[in-house]
């Protein structure tokens, strides 16, 4: 098992983008290796580029959609969600018909239809998209602790391999660096 704090490495959360992008590239100007993991926020892609070509920089950003919220919406199987909404209620103290109601109104019919009705009555694509955007918009897993929790959430029910394969890709990038961290 892979200690980072025996290694003296340190997993922080930050505040978004671009901050994180400005942190990064003074940390590379000083010749500080790390890595960064961010969303794939559609107005920095070329800023996230030249990071990612910076030989101190292993950067790792999600394919195919912007966040954490988007990749769940997409890549959950349907039968988790409504574990899911019980999550986003419990941790964000409302119930899960006021889930349902955000995840409704952004699917475009309002109400407090599950995922799954909305999958029957619109698509499952403009299903999922409601969930994706109330999430994100409600920030039902905005902050560290919902996020961990998000995660334990994710690893208790299979994490989408979609999900896997991108987080495997950046912590495969990372490990020659964390590794040479203690040498």
């Amino acid at each position: 098992v892979l200690d980072l704090d025996s290694l003296g490495s340190r997993l922080v959360t930050r505040r978004g983008q671009p901050a994180i992008l400005d942190e990064s590239k003074s940390l590379a100007g000083c010749g500080i290796h790390h890595g960064i993991f961010v969303d794939n926020e559609p107005n920095l892609g070329g800023t996230r580029a030249s990071l990612a070509a910076h030989s101190c920089v292993v950067m790792g950003t999600w394919d195919e959609v912007c966040n954490i919220e988007g990749a769940v919406g997409r890549w959950l199987p349907l039968d988790h969600v409504p574990r899911l909404v019980e999550l986003a209620a419990r941790l964000n103290g409302v119930n899960d018909i006021a889930v349902h109601q955000a995840i409704s109104e952004r699917a475009g019919k309002p109400g407090k239809f599950s995922v799954a009705d909305l999958a029957g009555a619109l698509g499952e694509d403009v299903a999922r998209r409601g969930l994706t955007l109330a999430m994100d918009q409600k920030k039902y897993f905005k902050s560290e602790t919902k996020g961990a929790e998000l995660g334990r959430f994710l690893l208790s029910v299979g994490v989408p391999s979609q999900v896997d394969t991108v987080v495997r890709r950046f912590w495969e990038a990372l490990q020659p660096l964390v590794k040479g961290v203690g040498a």
